[in-house]
């Protein structure tokens, strides 16, 4: 076996197999301070919760309620994130039938997996050096190509991702058979990776259909935002209303005080109502494309509810597979709650669609939000009924 380290990160090579750890390199002082704040924030959740049961003179039990909740959300938001940001570790292992990335959780001599993902070397590229301009803060680290969605690991903001590392993962791949297009020959008629359609034929008619989805994260932080900031809303509103009702606070104070209440309202309470909102009708969304020897059908719809597109085939010039290349913008995933997938809030995590061109040189129409396995295998069953 042979061992090369270089900072955080462990490369071991076998006859057998190649396999990369690391772990990512965070401040000291960044640790310290995440300790302390999860004992400091655990103890006060801890005793509010015994002291919610005990008498708190005039204090409503709505309002302990309300506070009480915004702790725990505020806990339960943050210790995970704390957590995986300084105990994560990941694994990357080729071998001579697929590409496995672990991610696992280290606390002290507790080791927690939490992700497992296996990729056979048909559906893959060569690794690669990937650089992401998050919020003025440049993110680096491998990415190696698939089908479906990239595999991302070893994410640092330090830059230091060695160059020999990647050339070692490369020419583990090229001794196993893996181009730079490997992942280009495959067969339509197999499943894509990480194909989120499922699809039926009844040998007219071919049925892709999905239904919306959204990460445990996404659908999780939307929530309990959702509780905290519209908890520390109701409970502000509820003590001058109070006050004012017992004559402590008077109607010129409460109305002067209304104003940056109601921005406050406006700009940040009613925006995390309508992400809530949008998050769990992403839950109830359904995708279907229909293919048949006349047309293609794209509908986007709710309980059965939705707009249908329709192109005949007739007035197909050209389909393609395109990818879009812009970065995600804050509205489009607050439009689309399932773009916020993305592992860097920037990149799109399916970023390719299926553009038809007409004969009458109408503007070209798309099918969006596609992994590039899915793109091509629709184009290929529509060139197909050309």
């Amino acid at each position: 076996m042979t061992t090369r380290r270089r900072g955080s990160l462990c490369l071991r090579e076998t006859p057998d197999y190649l396999e990369l750890t690391g772990a990512p390199e965070v401040n000291q002082y960044n640790r310290y301070f995440c300790a302390i704040w999860i004992a400091i924030w655990t103890f006060g959740c801890v005793y509010f919760t015994i002291a919610f049961f005990e008498p708190m003179g005039d204090v409503p039990m709505f309002t302990r309620l309300i506070l009480l909740g915004i702790l725990w959300s505020a806990w339960l938001l943050m210790v995970p994130f704390l957590l995986l940001m300084n105990g994560r570790v990941e694994t990357l292992r080729i071998d001579s039938e697929c590409v496995q990335h672990r991610t696992s959780l280290r606390l002290f001599f507790l080791v927690m997996p939490i992700q497992n993902r296996r990729v056979p070397l048909k559906d893959l590229g060569l690794s690669e050096r990937y650089n992401v301009n998050n919020n003025g803060y440049w993110e680096t680290g491998i990415q190696i190509p698939t089908s479906g969605k990239p595999i991302r690991c070893f994410t640092t903001q330090t830059g230091d991702t060695p160059r020999a590392f990647i050339n070692a993962l490369n020419e583990r791949l090229q001794q196993y058979g893996v181009t730079g297009k490997s992942r280009l020959q495959q067969k339509p008629q197999e499943t894509p990776l990480d194909s989120r359609w499922s699809l039926r034929d009844d040998g007219m008619t071919q049925t892709f259909t999905r239904r919306g989805r959204v990460t445990t994260w996404a659908f999780w932080s939307t929530i309990f935002g959702c509780v905290f900031v519209n908890g520390i809303i109701s409970v502000v509103a509820g003590f001058f209303v109070d006050g004012w009702l017992k004559g402590e606070v008077s109607l010129v104070v409460l109305i002067i005080l209304s104003v940056p209440f109601a921005g406050v309202t406006v700009f940040m309470g009613l925006p995390m109502l309508l992400m809530t909102f949008l998050v769990l009708l992403q839950l109830l969304c359904r995708y279907t494309i229909t293919l048949d020897d006349h047309c293609v059908r794209y509908r986007r719809s709710w309980l059965g509810i939705g707009r249908q597109r329709i192109w005949m085939l007739t007035d197909i010039d050209t389909v393609s597979v395109k990818r879009k290349k812009s970065k995600l913008r804050w509205f489009e995933m607050f439009r689309n709650p399932e773009l916020a997938n993305s592992g860097d809030g920037v990149t799109n995590p399916y970023p390719f669609f299926v553009q038809f061109l007409s004969k009458a040189n109408k503007p070209p129409c798309i099918i969006p939000n596609l992994l590039e396995g899915e793109a091509r295998r629709i184009v290929s069953l529509i060139r197909q009924k050309m």
